[in-house]
């Protein structure tokens, strides 16, 4: 009866074991969901004062708001001087082709991912809620790119954006395991 309740134990422990491991199904299909849905922004300098955008006009600042204007995403207006900000700046209008991809934060912001691979996942253990994680390495890429986000003076004033052209992408996220599969949730 001893060797019957430890075979059955050490049965359990297996099954429990294999409970544990991670399927590189779910977890690509986790990372998968967490691109489709991901939002991929860069800084072009444009900055929000109430309900108002201004650039600064000095340097390197001042070369890319210009290349912005020669792309018709914006209209700069008249320079303002002020001994508190920026030497120079101007208000600015955001135009149309540009207004969609403006995030709260006063970036731009676009696409979504598609996985070019999964390079490595950890062995799933529990975090300080009690909920089973594992961190994930992939390869990605970022997809539907609006037409303006091709233009070569972007990608050259503009290195961010220069990069979001890339195929190779590398990051890393922690997926939580839920009822659904393993999913993507911020901390």
């Amino acid at each position: 009866m001893k060797r019957y309740m430890c075979a059955v134990a050490l049965g359990l422990l297996a099954t429990l074991g294999g409970c544990l491991e991670a399927d590189e199904g779910d977890i690509r299909k986790g990372v998968v969901d967490y691109l489709r849905d991901a939002k991929f922004c860069v800084d072009l300098g444009l900055r929000k004062e109430d309900k108002r955008f201004w650039v600064n006009l000095e340097k390197d600042d001042g070369e890319r708001a210009r290349v912005l204007q020669a792309e018709r995403l914006i209209e700069i207006g008249p320079k303002e001087k002020s001994s508190i900000m920026y030497k120079e700046w101007a208000w600015i209008t955001i135009l149309d082709s540009l207004k969609p991809f403006l995030d709260p934060y006063d970036r731009t912001c676009f696409g979504g991912g598609e996985l070019v691979s999964l390079e490595e996942y950890t062995t799933p253990g529990t975090d300080v809620q009690g909920r089973r994680v594992t961190t994930v390495t992939f390869v990605y890429r970022i997809v539907n790119l609006p037409e303006w986000a091709h233009r070569s003076s972007l990608r050259k004033a503009f290195p961010k954006l220069d990069e979001t052209h890339s195929s190779g992408l590398k990051d890393e996220i922690k997926l939580v395991h839920t009822n659904r599969g393993w999913r993507f949730t911020p901390y």
